[in-house]
């Protein structure tokens, strides 16, 4: 919302500087987006004439003017515009003015040709965002005069609406609020007098759909012309940020950043009958929009309509057909209140956000719809001449009621934490235009924020001033509980991830229905959550995996030329019926850019992501095969019994969708399923000072066997020299030439030692022979010698 300073002098006595009201809206809880000054204030930007005109001898898109300033002496000016002719009148920015952006005008030559200065357009005086040549002044404007005497400063403050404070979406709405905190006197005059004509018929109107829209009114005018704005509103309304279209649709627009409510208005000899009927839409029903879109809409959407079709789509966006243009006589004002939930889900159904939409679905002030009409018909009469009718109203009444809220003044002077009196917060609360009822209070109907008795104690701390609060007491010791320590892990696994070379990403929640790239799903039966009103077709159901976000952000490196990645995310799954937390990790790439001194072109694969995972859960995984569609191979992971996760690698034909050039491993892990005890904590122990003695051993054994059910085996020994078993050799032999089919040759190295003294080959070989016989027994291997 785009706030100008002379328009907000309409409607309060501005008694101090523009850093003073910025200063009460940051106060007040406003966001003050940035502050800018338009407009021209130099004495070297005149108004001249232009005197003649010839093609530039060396350029043919240029021309050499010859220009009155005022001075009594012809100027030579070389311009490259086109959209001027003798005659006209344009601002001309002299030698020594400095134009916005710090350009300093001096005397030059353009191919050749003495140029004294330059004639300017509208967006090089920062007067509008584009311009499609020069400004043309008004023929009244005097040459030589100051342009500033025509386009004088003004200052703009765009400010950052929360949605739930609709009542700052206008400039009445600052006014009041500035009245609040810095009691500057507001300007509010009376609502004009508006006499209806009673020989013009009123409109007749229908509401069908009064859930949608409690609050309807129309008035007929007749006898009007559409033209041109004046340029007092026509700059005013490109200072807030529109376009100016005619006088008719400008004046709504006026009316909207005036007071902050909406209104439409139709050509009625385009209304079948010129009957109003406000309903909701039928299946599939096909409308024309203003911009041109065809939509298909849906019954959940209200419309206004004649007796045969929709002519606005209600509180959105007004129709093609009935859109007020040049030659229109006989207009329909509609001033009306629409649910802030259905003009909301409406607005999202069409894909369209207006003006209108957003403050609808903000939820405007259902108590000024006759004012806003009052307002618009005697601006129009005003600027556009005609007559008004009589208004026909279809009202709720309960809806334009202010709400009653209770407080009780000593709660809260405890919730601020200030002493405040009970008359002092009666003071504050009548300055937001609250009345007392007794004990409760009565809310304005445009402060829609105002629900609760937290609500009203939140604007008395603002207004009392935050600042003013004094610090009493420093935050109360809480215990360590459950979810400070799950946070804590989360937090330790991410650090260590860091330390092992990872790079975290934080990705959205949301999905589209079909993710673009497979999930990690270990629970195929759960079903991923729908969202009920989706902003947009890429945020449609909550996540079921992490993994897609980890893929999409390597696209993103893939893109950059990053190949070598190692990605990891916590975050929350979630699902219809549940949500946990996961941790996930995807690694692709060389682990070592290749160089003169590293020609081995190793690539992070399964090992490579097995002992990141063993080393972040502080255990030895388990892992079984499994089928999953996307993935090739993938595996489950097991710590002892319990299932913690799933790894696989992205299956070739996805890797060569992402273009990726190496493989691609994920892995995911259920946070709830790392306990405590497996947190992974530092330990220390000496330095070895013994010799050890390493044996090796090699068997057959089936094909299915796992490596994880041998080191379990070894371990099941339970004997104190064994420090070490690492498998060095792995054979297989599908053709069954060398080795049977269902057969695989194993190698480990097991290394023994002992603590407390230097350990002899004897016991050595007897703590080996149990490890051998352990195998023979428990895993009916073959030994081989």
């Amino acid at each position: 919302m785009k706030i100008v300073w002379n328009w907000l002098a309409d409607w309060v006595e501005l008694q101090g500087s523009v850093e003073q009201v910025t200063e009460t809206l940051i106060q007040a809880g406003v966001e003050i987006a940035g502050t800018r000054t338009l407009g021209v204030n130099s004495p070297d930007l005149v108004v001249a004439q232009v005197q003649s005109s010839e093609p530039h001898p060396d350029a043919d898109r240029l021309s050499v003017c010859q220009v009155d300033d005022g001075s009594g002496q012809p100027r030579q000016i070389v311009c490259g515009a086109k959209n001027y002719k003798v005659g006209d009148k344009v601002p001309l920015a002299l030698p020594g003015a400095v134009l916005p952006g710090n350009f300093k005008i001096k005397v030059g030559k353009l191919r050749g040709v003495r140029s004294e200065g330059m004639m300017c357009s509208a967006k090089e005086l920062q007067l509008a965002d584009d311009a499609d040549g020069l400004l043309i002044l008004p023929q009244e404007a005097e040459a030589g005069q100051p342009v500033g005497d025509l386009f004088p400063p003004e200052t703009v403050i765009e400010i950052e609406v929360t949605p739930n404070r609709p009542d700052q979406l206008s400039h009445r709405g600052i006014a009041r609020l500035l009245n609040a905190y810095l009691g500057w006197p507001l300007l509010e005059g009376p609502i004009p007098e508006l006499i209806p004509d009673d020989a013009i018929a009123r409109v007749p109107v229908e509401v069908t759909a009064k859930d949608a829209c409690p609050v309807y009114i129309a008035r007929r005018l007749t006898g009007v012309t559409v033209g041109p704005s004046p340029d007092w509103m026509a700059r005013r309304l490109e200072l807030a940020g529109l376009r100016p279209i005619n006088n008719i649709v400008d004046i709504t627009n006026y009316i909207l950043l005036d007071i902050g409510h909406p209104l439409h208005a139709f050509d009625a000899t385009k209304m079948a009958e010129e009957r109003i009927v406000v309903r909701m839409a039928q299946p599939n029903e096909i409308f024309q929009a203003l911009d041109g879109s065809e939509l298909k809409l849906q019954p959940s959407q209200p419309v206004i309509a004649d007796v045969h079709q929709a002519q606005a789509l209600a509180g959105v966006m007004g129709g093609e057909k009935s859109g007020v243009e040049a030659g229109a006589v006989d207009l329909i004002l509609e001033s009306a209140w629409f649910d802030p939930p259905t003009i909301r889900q409406s607005a999202r159904l069409a894909g369209i956000s207006s003006d209108s939409s957003y403050r609808f679905e903000r939820g405007a002030d259902p108590a000024v719809c006759q004012e806003a009409s009052i307002r618009a018909a005697a601006l129009i009469i005003e600027l556009a001449g005609g007559r008004a009718g009589a208004m026909t109203e279809v009202v709720d009444g309960s809806i334009q009621q202010p709400r009653t809220v209770s407080l009780r003044p000593e709660k809260a002077a405890a919730l601020i934490g200030a002493e405040l009196d009970p008359h002092t917060i009666d003071q504050y609360l009548l300055r937001i235009g609250c009345q007392k009822s007794g004990a409760d209070w009565q809310v304005p109907t445009g402060r829609l924020d105002l629900q609760r008795e937290i609500d009203l104690i939140e604007e008395i701390a603002h207004l009392h001033g935050l600042d003013q609060v004094p610090v009493r007491m420093a935050g109360p010791f809480a215990a360590e509980n459950g979810t400070d320590r799950a946070h804590d892990r989360r937090l330790a696994l991410l650090h260590q991830a860091a330390a092992l070379g990872f790079h975290e990403a934080r990705n959205l929640t949301l999905l589209p229905a079909e993710p673009p790239y497979p999930t990690l799903e270990w629970h195929p039966d759960r079903t991923p959550k729908a969202v009920r009103n989706p902003l947009t077709v890429d945020h449609v159901t909550l996540r079921t995996s992490l993994v897609p976000g980890l893929l999409t952000n390597l696209v993103h490196n893939l893109h950059a030329g990053i190949h070598g990645l190692q990605l990891c995310e916590a975050g929350q799954i979630y699902w219809d019926g549940g949500q946990e937390w996961h941790l996930a990790l995807l690694v692709t790439g060389p682990v070592q850019p290749a160089s003169w001194w590293n020609q081995s072109g190793a690539v992070r694969g399964f090992h490579h992501l097995k002992g990141v995972l063993e080393l972040l859960t502080g255990d030895e995984l388990q892992f079984t095969p499994v089928d999953r569609p996307g993935y090739i191979p993938a595996y489950e992971m097991r710590c002892g019994e319990q299932q913690v996760g799933m790894t696989a690698q992205v299956a070739p034909s996805v890797q060569r969708q992402l273009d990726a050039q190496h493989p691609i491993w994920v892995a995911e892990l259920t946070l709830a399923a790392l306990s405590e005890k497996r947190e992974r904590r530092p330990t220390f122990a000496e330095f070895a000072r013994l010799p050890a003695i390493s044996r090796d051993i090699a068997f057959l054994a089936p094909v299915h066997l796992q490596h994880a059910a041998v080191l379990k085996t070894v371990r099941s020994v339970q004997d104190p020299l064994i420090e070490e078993v690492a498998l060095f050799d792995i054979f297989e032999d599908p053709t069954g030439e060398k080795l049977p089919p269902d057969k695989k040759s194993m190698a480990y190295s097991i290394r023994y030692r002992a603590p407390d003294r230097t350990l002899t080959t004897e016991e050595a070989n007897k703590t080996h022979d149990k490890v051998r016989a352990a195998l023979t027994q428990q895993l009916a291997v073959e030994l081989r010698e």
